[in-house]
């Protein structure tokens, strides 16, 4: 069985659900890190802090350390999704296949590469075009439990609830359209910016 812990709550930087104007922040955004693995195999999507807090983290969380880590998996490449990723040297770098157009102007691109079949047993890259064109989540049994690791094709609860995306989306509709696609196919959803969200 898969082992998974989400590893923070995280927060956004302006929230329209909150009455908030979105011309400008109003905190530091900081993004969900999640932790899969299997065996030896260690798998962390979207590092949200420096490489030295996600360390700690990791052994707060989940007894690991980010030197454990053998792979890590981004679902779109802003910035607080990616915090400090080239300092994991001895890690396997993923996206989704087909994401690469969203990564052309990375400094990662030469260590990335399409995720595998079989690194995790049951889990499968998912794309959620709307955020970026080619954001992408992880789906995997859970408990008897369809999960699906969503990265900012759902930003919270409310958004989630709204259909809705975030100011910086390339596509609202296609937002739309992934969270409809969401809510017929995952029984949990763990968003970008909150928390594990039951559909």
């Amino acid at each position: 069985m898969i082992g998974f812990c989400q590893l923070n709550i995280g927060q956004l930087s302006r929230n329209r659900f909150w009455g908030e104007d979105e011309s400008a922040p109003r905190r530091a955004a900081l993004c969900v890190s999640s932790l899969l693995w299997h065996g030896d195999a260690l798998l962390l999507t979207d590092p949200c802090m420096p490489y030295e807090q996600m360390d700690e983290l990791l052994f707060n969380r989940a007894g690991r350390r980010a030197a454990d880590v053998t792979s890590l998996f981004f679902t779109h490449p802003h910035g607080d999704h990616t915090v400090d990723a080239a300092r994991y040297e001895s890690a396997n770098l993923y996206i989704a296949p087909g994401a690469e157009s969203d990564w052309a102007d990375s400094p990662l691109k030469e260590r990335l590469r399409p995720f595998p079949d079989g690194l995790l047993p049951g889990v499968r890259p998912v794309p959620l075009p709307g955020h970026t064109a080619g954001s992408a989540g992880l789906a995997f049994p859970w408990l008897n439990k369809r999960v699906l690791i969503a990265g900012d094709a759902v930003m919270t609860r409310d958004f989630f609830a709204a259909e809705a995306g975030y100011f910086n989306s390339v596509d609202f509709a296609a937002v739309a359209d992934t969270i409809r696609g969401i809510k017929a196919a995952f029984d949990f959803v763990v968003p970008g910016h909150d928390m594990l969200i039951p559909v």
